[in-house]
């Protein structure tokens, strides 16, 4: 499927790879939260249910799975560079997802003042056999068979589908089974952060220290 703005049908994991990824990170999930960053929000279960976990390079909880994680790095960043043309170089913590029966995001996007962003993605663990709704949103995306609705994304098990950060989004309640998925953010450096604000103000503190979660791959 063709979506404007959006990249998808990119298959990077196998069934076996995602399984042992779900394996590995499920255990270590807790109550996702809303805000600049996933270290520096807060729980809002109006806005967002389901649970998560950063993988962290050196979390010795992760050993094993961080060859799968740096293969989806790598393609993350590949198509950022080569299809959005962003200067991207690095992303941050990769964070596991569950949602479960019932769970949701709301409408938001992932960059902000706060915490810059130049392009998203998303790689789901989970066949699509394994539960229903769960779907990713996108609210400025019409759907091709109703121009009406937003459009609705099933994405594929083991498939990464990548999209410029400024994009509102959402993840539809899941009405049956449990779905698992990984999320990325390539961030803007601070420095040309700053640039692009065109302020003369030598007070102000570097973004990264403002909510923004450090650059780790």
């Amino acid at each position: 499927m063709t979506i404007p703005g959006v990249v998808t049908e990119l298959q990077i994991l196998d069934p076996q790879e995602c399984n042992h990824l779900i394996t590995t990170c499920q255990p270590f999930v807790e109550t996702s939260k809303v805000g600049p960053s996933p270290n520096h929000g807060r729980v809002e279960p109006e806005s967002r249910q389901s649970k998560s976990v950063l993988i962290n390079p050196d979390d010795s909880r992760f050993t094993s799975i961080q060859p799968l994680i740096q293969k989806t790095v790598n393609a993350f960043l590949t198509i950022s560079q080569r299809r959005f043309r962003y200067p991207t170089t690095h992303v941050e913590a990769v964070q596991f997802t569950e949602y479960l029966e019932t769970d949701f995001y709301t409408w938001h996007m992932d960059s902000s003042p706060e915490t810059p962003r130049f392009s998203s993605a998303s790689l789901c663990l989970s066949s699509p056999c394994d539960y229903k709704g769960g779907d990713l949103s996108f609210r400025d995306i019409l759907d091709p068979d109703d121009k009406k609705e937003p459009i609705k994304i099933k994405i594929a098990q083991g498939e990464l589908l990548v999209f410029p950060s400024l994009l509102v989004h959402s993840i539809t309640p899941v009405t049956q089974g449990k779905r698992y998925s990984l999320v990325l953010w390539a961030p803007v450096p601070p420095d040309d952060y700053q640039q692009n604000r065109n302020t003369t103000d030598q007070s102000e503190k570097p973004v990264m220290s403002q909510g923004q979660d450090p650059i780790l791959f």
